[in-house]
């Protein structure tokens, strides 16, 4: 019999019983039928069932199929204007979804496998494993239908009464039951076995012959184990559409079916919590339904119960450690190792039992990570920890530990992005339990794993944390921390560059006072603070004072880049010289090699490329000997620009190419396209126009992707001076303003300065000269001197390009 809702057709004869009996399908109403159902959620073409079921040849064109379909739904469906069963699929086709069971899951879309699995095993003993909602029983239904004794196990009822009662035998007779066991033909389910894990398992071993198949949220030893996993996403996603446009009676929108996939996630593509959320789309749209999930009280009241529900039984069966286990394990916003996992939840025993129980899930090797449904209603239940802060700001000792290591810094930044949610949780956790020096130490973590990101988040912590004023270690480091962000957000540091190296002199933290003073440079270079040079002599008597070398080579330097945004051109040069100096006394050669750097930049800015060329050179051959493969890149980057400037091209390109592999090698990628842009450059002054277009194109769309301004402008003049080679000025005219007023957005003057000198340079090869010539003297007068060698190399360059 064919079992279509509440009614039942026979497929020899097609007499429908049930409701309304006495109807009956005609021989090709029944065809289209049988057809349709040995084929659930599918969806079937006009053509196909031309061919399969009428006979006809695919290019015949019939209205017979909508027809006959008509009349099934008339016989068939509870009512027929609002279809559950019988589907159609405007233009595409037919759809036959099979009447729900279970309350949980009747659409079998993504189950096939599985349930073609358990089919093939109804003659011995297994196990169901998975978490509540997943579609254990419905599954176990479909499979063995009426055909076994079922006993379900959640109801409060004990396992022996409800045995018994399933075979049919008074609930106090023992030996009844025991005989009735030992002789059991006939299958036995046992739903929901998590509520008596002791009894069951004492079943299974004084009845080891017994034919059973038990649906558990918890593993039980004993029996052959299938686990039922969540849908994967598209069969999730063909679930909560089908549900939703049945209660919706109406197609979900484009913006709906792109946030689909968001919200799925968050209901870990759970079959019961999928039905629940579509059960609620007739008031609710997709983002709607992603927005009221917080509480899940909107995935309550449904045929299935609700996942509260669902996710209370699973709590209610863990003991008090494991619980408390979980709930800490849920301050994690996605993936986690299991040292951390250790470190915040407890030892691996734990871990173990939290897998077994379905709650907590493998996500790899040495990665675990917990359901989200699971994560969301844990935390309403302990929002902080004492241990999850502490593994939070063991991030803060590691991000001090490689800021003065490039390459170990990269690395460690790439695992630290995942940890931006968890470091600011655990911050505001520290704060609100008054244990500021606890939050500093999550906030030094924000800021490493961060930089550009979150800066609003990061400026308002600091400044909540310098409020309770920490230790004075701690101090320092929050004031560069401070500084930094204030330096983001693009206000004056002054102030707490001032503190900061108050507190690194007076606790004998070297390396804050080195850093801050590097801070200064940088704020000095963007303008950004008040009375520089006061702030500059004070960092630099304080250098002086703590005896440390290094440290006062850290201001030198420091003073070298102010004085040459100030045009103190001999000033620039004699403190990089002594900053250079004093690195070599010490010992410091990765030092070196920065000066010698930053004395490339100075001598480039100056057009005398000869010098700078030596310098960045010499950097990078000290970067390279000392394995600071992230230094090297940048030192061949500086040396590919001054040869370029020199005209030597082809060993510009090969200090490209350098700078490049390193880049590659350590995964900077931002970088490595900033590089991009230079290589751009380089091909444009050597005439190859067309490729010159295609690195610019691609470091643009990268500069977009990876929201960096400077990046994207950069490449988009260097986009408009071909496209005014190749198409006219006015063609050029809206990129160069784009491009313009991407690199004011991102504070780039250096930037701007070299995208106007390009607008130069293209009306100048266009044949505009006079107003070129004219337009680049205004420019270089009203440049800062740092830019002015730019403008010389531009002055150079104004020749026709070999096309």
């Amino acid at each position: 019999m064919l079992k279509i809702g509440e009614r039942r057709v026979d497929p020899r004869t097609g007499e429908v019983q049930g409701p309304e009996a006495g109807v009956s399908l005609t021989s090709m109403e029944l065809a289209l039928l049988v057809y349709l159902h040995e084929r659930p959620g599918q969806l079937v073409s006009r053509d196909e069932l031309y061919e399969r079921v009428w006979g006809y040849a695919r290019s015949v064109r019939s209205r017979a199929a909508d027809v006959a379909l008509t009349r099934l739904r008339r016989k068939l469906e509870p009512e027929p204007s609002k279809p559950r069963f019988f589907h159609t699929i405007r233009g595409e086709g037919y759809r036959y979804d099979p009447p729900e069971t279970g309350g949980i899951q009747g659409f079998w879309v993504g189950r096939e496998s599985l349930l073609g699995e358990l089919s093939a095993r109804t003659d011995r003993s297994l196990m169901l494993v998975g978490p509540g909602g997943v579609g254990k029983s419905s599954l176990v239904r479909r499979v063995v239908g009426e055909a076994a004794a079922w006993v379900k196990l959640d109801e409060g009822q004990g396992l022996r009464p409800a045995l018994a009662l399933a075979l049919g035998l008074q609930s106090g007779d023992d030996a009844a039951l025991a005989l009735s066991l030992e002789h059991q033909p006939a299958l036995i389910v046992l739903d929901g076995a998590e509520a008596q894990l002791a009894d069951v398992r004492a079943l299974i071993e004084a009845h080891p012959d017994l034919r059973i198949w038990v649906t558990s949220r918890h593993v039980i030893e004993g029996l052959e184990r299938v686990s039922v996993p969540p849908l994967d996403a598209e069969s999730a996603a063909r679930l909560f559409t089908h549900h939703a446009e049945r209660i919706r009676q109406g197609s979900l929108t484009e913006q709906e079916r792109e946030d689909l996939p968001e919200l799925l996630r968050a209901l870990d593509h759970n079959c019961l919590a999928i039905e629940l959320a579509a059960g609620r789309c007739a008031l609710l749209s997709v983002a709607g339904l992603s927005n009221r999930l917080g509480d899940l009280s909107v995935l309550s009241e449904g045929p299935g119960g609700s996942m509260e529900a669902v996710l209370a039984t699973s709590w209610s069966l863990l003991e008090a450690q494991t619980c408390d286990a979980l709930e800490r394990l849920a301050q994690f916003s996605g993936e986690f190792t299991v040292a951390e996992a250790e470190a915040v939840g407890g030892p691996l025993p734990i871990l173990e039992k939290l897998i077994a129980t379905s709650l907590l899930r493998q996500a790899g090797p040495d990665h675990l990570v917990l359901p989200a449904l699971v994560r969301r209603r844990a935390r309403t239940r302990l929002p902080g920890s004492t241990s999850f802060a502490e593994q939070m700001a063991s991030f803060g000792d590691e991000g001090m530990a490689v800021q003065l290591s490039p390459d170990q810094a990269i690395r460690s930044r790439e695992r630290l992005q995942a940890r931006l949610r968890e470091l600011v949780r655990a911050s505001e956790w520290a704060l609100d339990q008054q244990r500021p020096e606890l939050s500093a130490r999550c906030v030094i973590g924000l800021h490493f794993a961060s930089r550009s990101v979150g800066r609003a988040v990061e400026v308002a912590l600091v400044e909540r944390v310098l409020q309770l004023e920490p230790s004075e270690r701690l101090s320092a480091w929050l004031h560069y921390c401070g500084a930094v962000a204030h330096l983001l957000e693009r206000r004056d540091p002054g102030r707490t560059i001032a503190r900061g190296v108050a507190a690194s002199t007076s606790c004998g933290e070297s390396a804050v006072l080195a850093l801050l003073n590097g801070l200064l440079a940088l704020s000095a270079v963007r303008g950004t603070a008040a009375n520089e040079e006061g702030l500059l002599d004070e960092a630099l008597a304080s250098a002086v004072a703590s005896g440390v070398p290094w440290v006062q080579a850290s201001a030198h330097s420091s003073f070298g880049i102010w004085h040459s945004r100030n045009r103190r051109w001999p000033a620039a040069d004699r403190s990089y010289a002594r900053a250079q100096h004093l690195f070599e006394k010490v010992g410091h050669p990765i030092d070196v090699a920065v000066v010698l750097a930053s004395r490339a930049v100075l001598e480039s800015s100056r057009a005398r490329t000869g010098a700078a060329i030596r310098f960045a050179l010499e950097a990078a051959r000290l970067q390279r000997e000392h394995g600071n493969t992230l230094g090297e890149a940048y030192a061949e980057n500086t040396a590919a620009v001054a040869l370029m400037m020199e005209g030597d091209f082809e060993r510009s390109r090969e200090s490209f190419e350098r700078a490049g592999d390193c880049f590659a090698r350590v995964g900077a990628t931002g970088p490595w396209h900033f590089l991009q842009a230079g290589r751009g450059e380089l091909s444009f002054r050597e005439g190859a126009v067309h490729e010159a277009r295609q690195i610019w194109e691609t470091a643009y769309f990268a500069g977009v992707d990876l929201d960096w301004a400077e990046l994207a402008g950069m490449s988009l003049a260097g986009l408009a001076m071909v496209d005014a080679l190749e198409g006219g000025v006015d063609e050029q005219q809206e990129r160069f303003d784009e491009a313009i007023a991407l690199l004011d957005t991102a504070n780039a003057h250096n930037g701007r300065g070299v995208a106007e000198l390009r607008r130069c340079l293209a009306q100048y090869r266009t044949g505009s000269r006079s107003e070129a010539l004219e337009a680049l003297a205004a420019l270089i007068q009203r440049l800062p001197d740092v830019e002015k060698g730019f403008g010389s190399w531009y002055v150079d360059g104004m020749r026709p390009v070999e096309r």
